[in-house]
């Protein structure tokens, strides 16, 4: 049941980022790409990951799992960006939904 929520939940997010195609480059509002030019999308990316990132922990908390808030254990925004910086420039085509959902992972699978 659990997997299944994370599941639908990460899914609507990486369609609605397909969905939202970035006018001159054809590329989804959320593609690694625009995180790293900077500028307007990327502080509009940065407001969207920190959102995403508490979603996860709400519904990770109302599923009653273990361990609690993974998502607080991040203490800085500046930590979650570097994190996501890092990952776009190791995978220059992925998502910033990804990178996210892989840091909630990391965050989730330590004890």
């Amino acid at each position: 049941m659990v997997r299944r929520c994370l599941f639908l939940a990460v899914s609507a997010v990486l369609i609605a980022g397909h969905l939202v195609a970035h006018a001159q480059s054809q590329q989804p509002i959320t593609h690694c790409s625009n995180w790293l030019k900077g500028g307007q999308v990327r502080t509009a990316l940065e407001h969207w990951l920190i959102g995403y990132m508490s979603g996860m922990s709400t519904v990770w908390e109302m599923q009653g799992l273990k361990p609690a808030n993974p998502g607080g254990r991040i203490k800085k925004n500046a930590d979650l960006f570097l994190y996501v910086d890092a990952h776009c420039r190791l995978n220059t085509g992925d998502d910033v939904s990804v990178a996210g959902f892989k840091l909630f992972r990391e965050l989730a699978s330590q004890k």
